[in-house]
């Protein structure tokens, strides 16, 4: 018994609680993604929000839609995204 009650402790000292407001949220095994709004993404880099959307419709950027509707970016997908478009030409 005393060897299930160690265990336990030792999973509870393994386990990261952040705090958040009133809420509590546990981060162990967890991938927290930062979705990103049309407006975040042209700020990042630093186009015109229209562009966000061109390139979102012709497939030129990663993104999800929620409820068919939201367009949402994963922050760690565009920054990646970011990365592979370097020493690429642009056709200029």
């Amino acid at each position: 018994m005393s060897s299930k009650r160690s265990a336990k402790a030792n999973l509870q000292t393994d386990t990261f609680e952040d705090t958040i407001g009133d809420s509590k949220k546990i981060t162990e095994n967890c991938i927290v993604q930062i979705l990103l709004t049309p407006d975040d993404v042209a700020k990042k880099l630093q186009i015109e929000k229209k562009t966000v959307y061109n390139w979102s419709s012709q497939g030129k950027i990663p993104f999800i839609k929620i409820n068919n509707k939201l367009l949402r970016f994963v922050e760690a997908d565009i920054d990646r995204w970011i990365s592979s478009q370097k020493g690429k030409s642009n056709g200029y």
